[in-house]
């Protein structure tokens, strides 16, 4: 609506006599309300916008108000969120936010602008440098482009044009004559070029003017190399954490002669510049076979690099080699990134430096980070050694806030160490530490849970989820024993569960918390045992399809031990029968998101290329000893030393820690990821119910 046009004003404002009046811009920010009764107007107070409302500011000639659909798909209210590529690039919103005090009658509403940014063209040249015979056609594809403002869309369709060209002239002039206009895709026989090295360069530009290049370096040869091609889940740049996913096709034949499949194929990855963590080889590192040998027919070889692999400010480039058999030249596709550097120099202070667990609230400041990739989001965390065993429980999920206020923590030893962790907008982090001298709460009985109740109702009263689990941990220690105050903390994390954001931070925020007080067992009741079972299946529920941490998937494993006793106890007295549980370990074939990462189109898989699927059944027979089998492929491969401690459930004499890793189906797109999942729990003792649920440690 521009300055001066009228409408309605209950289309956009909300106050006595709305629905009568007319309402007109004056400016940007200033609008006339036309009303019959004259009344005092307090933005804020007797006047709010309507549920929905966004400010748009655009020409301020033609300034806009809009009423949305948008619902926020948080179940915390004090959040708003909303799925990507909701907003508008290059576009300013504000946002109205209205409490009530519905008792009171009163209100009052905040506003934020949220300024929409552009982001990167990237190009992509399919398939990577390679080698190509002179006899055949080169076919030079920018379909994998992509503009990261516009969803699900690619090359043209993402409304991308497209320059080529080569450093050779030779090179330069048939690329120019075969490419017409903005050419997504170019064909250029191979005689026209002639022998030699040749780098071909590609210029995606946005309808705005935005672009990203791509370069890559063909090889042609007198013979029929190996036909040799590389997509890959990164982009040129990537966080030292990331884990590299790069898709591999090789076949005998670049010129499609047939080859007697009797002929030796084989094909190998290897690191051809850059050194890998610690100086160790591919194979290490590598969660793919990185050599393959077999028939002379086409294959899919894929390499599947952990994450903790490379080596921050380092680049480098991967190259496939496939060879055959009496071949006269070995044919070679090579992709290349370089490695960001996390953010750095950061510090984090707490005050004060000393206290009681539960009892004294605490405030944590970080600052002086450094960062190539902003903006940077902080996640404070608590940090605990017993045993040789780390414990870490999370305050606070990565929020953009660089404080915490008001927070209890658990009892140290004498000290606990807190921890921020850094993360950039490519996924990479690094922490900063301190520590603060916290004692054991001098409150027992009645007074414990006093204190423990009134904080829970006070977090649970601003619909503070995190206020919820840090109270849990905090009072966990002092509470074992006490049966009544564990099971109203376990109904406390179950109700955090219950409306829990699908994020995967906050599976392991509540996790953590649910671990601490479920490994009360001389305080775990029955009811709360079915309790914390309940919240184990929820959080697992809650990780399909968004993965789950290397910390939270220990921690809901662990948090299932004294659930086992308990069931197991049960079984043992009253049905003198087994309560399994069982657990798989799956291969997932998504690679992880967020960051940079690249979107690759899906590739299709056969029959043959479904994963195998390794069980682990934990078991008690009609003695009353666990039983914990694997099948023929063996345990997990993801730390495996971390997940659940059977060594210590009732009659048992086979330990899960230090299990060997399982075979791993090389080049099969499937293997990508490691999943745990809570295959199915039977609580047979509590009338035969039944649940089900699955986590994807993507971790």
């Amino acid at each position: 609506m521009s300055a001066g046009s009228r409408f309605a004003c209950d289309q956009i404002l909300s106050f006595a006599g709305a629905a009568g009046s007319t309402c007109y811009w004056i400016n940007a920010r200033e609008i006339n309300a036309d009303v019959g009764d004259a009344i005092d107007f307090v933005p804020g107070s007797n006047v709010t916008l309507v549920s929905g409302t966004i400010k748009r500011d655009c020409d301020p000639a033609a300034e806009s108000l809009l009423v949305t659909d948008w619902t926020s798909t948080s179940n915390d209210q004090r959040y708003f969120k909303l799925p990507a590529y909701s907003l508008g690039a290059a576009t300013d919103y504000e946002l109205a936010a209205t409490a009530a005090d519905v008792e009171a009658g009163t209100n009052v509403t905040s506003t934020a602008t949220i300024s929409v940014g552009r982001a990167e063209v990237v190009a992509v040249i399919a398939g990577g440098s390679r080698v190509l015979p002179l006899a055949g056609v080169v076919e030079l594809s920018a379909s994998e482009s992509y503009d990261e403002d516009i969803d699900d869309a690619f090359g043209a369709d993402a409304g991308l044009s497209f320059a080529w060209a080569c450093n050779d002239p030779a090179c330069d002039a048939a690329l120019n004559s075969a490419a017409s206009g903005d050419a997504e895709s170019v064909s250029l026989q191979g005689t026209d070029i002639g022998v030699g090295s040749f780098v071909v360069s590609l210029n995606a530009t946005a309808a705005d003017g935005r672009s990203g290049t791509a370069r890559v370096t063909y090889e042609l040869v007198d013979g029929d190399p190996p036909a040799v091609a590389i997509e890959s889940s990164v982009g040129a740049r990537v966080a030292a954490s990331t884990k590299v996913i790069l898709y591999g096709a090789a076949s005998p034949s670049s010129l499609g002669n047939d080859v007697p499949s009797s002929r030796a194929f084989n094909t190998t990855w290897t690191v051809a510049r850059g050194a890998l963590e610690g100086a160790a080889p591919l194979a290490y590192w590598a969660r793919t076979a990185p050599a393959l040998s077999g028939p002379a027919q086409h294959r899919d070889h894929d390499l599947v690099l952990a994450s903790g692999s490379l080596v921050a400010g380092a680049s480098y480039t991967l190259r496939l080699e496939a060879t055959l058999q009496f071949g006269s030249v070995d044919g070679v596709a090579s992709m290349s990134f370089f490695v960001a550097r996390p953010p750095s120099s950061g510090k984090l202070v707490a005050s004060p430096s000393r206290g009681f667990a539960l009892e004294t609230q605490f405030t944590l400041d970080t600052h002086s980070w450094v960062t190539e990739d902003a903006p940077l989001q902080y996640a404070f965390k608590t940090r605990a050694l017993s045993a040789n065993t780390t414990t870490e429980s999370t305050l606070r999920a990565p929020t953009r806030e660089g404080s915490l206020a008001d927070v209890v923590l658990p009892e140290g030893s004498p000290n606990v160490t807190l921890v921020v962790v850094a993360s950039d907008a490519l996924g990479g982090s690094a922490e900063a530490t301190t520590s603060a001298a916290v004692a054991p709460t001098g409150l027992a009985g009645a007074a414990l849970a006093n204190l423990t109740t009134g904080l829970l109702d006070e977090a649970f009263s601003l619909g503070s989820g995190e206020g919820v689990c840090q109270t849990v941990v905090a009072a966990a220690t002092a509470a074992s024993g006490d049966v009544a105050l564990t099971s109203t903390m376990i109904d406390a994390v179950g109700s955090v569960v219950s409306g829990l954001d699908v994020d995967a931070s906050l599976v392991e925020q509540t996790s953590s918390a649910l671990l601490s007080v479920a490994a009360n067992g001389s305080g775990l009741a029955v009811s709360a045992a079915a309790s914390a079972l309940d919240s184990a299946l929820g959080l697992s529920s809650s990780s399909t399809g968004i993965g789950i941490t290397a910390i939270a998937a220990p921690e809901l494993g662990n948090a299932l031990e004294p659930v086992c006793k308990i069931f197991a106890y049960l079984a043992e007295t009253y049905l003198v029968a087994p309560v399994p549980l069982a657990l798989r370990w799956r291969r997932g074939s998504e690679p992880p998101g967020g960051g940079a990462a690249r979107r690759p189109r899906a590739r299709a898989s056969s029959p043959e290329e479904e994963p195998r699927i390794p069980t682990m059944t934990i078991d008690w027979d009609e003695a009353g000893a666990l039983k914990v089998d694997w099948d023929e492929t063996g345990a997990p491969e993801a730390s495996p030393e971390t997940f659940l401690d059977a060594s210590s459930l009732p009659g048992s004499g086979t330990p899960v820690k230090g299990v060997p890793p399982p075979v791993v189906d090389a080049g099969d797109p499937v293997t990508d990821e490691e999943a745990l999942e809570i295959l199915e729990i039977r609580e047979r003792a509590g009338g035969g119910g039944e649940a089900r649920a699955s986590v994807d440690a993507r971790a």
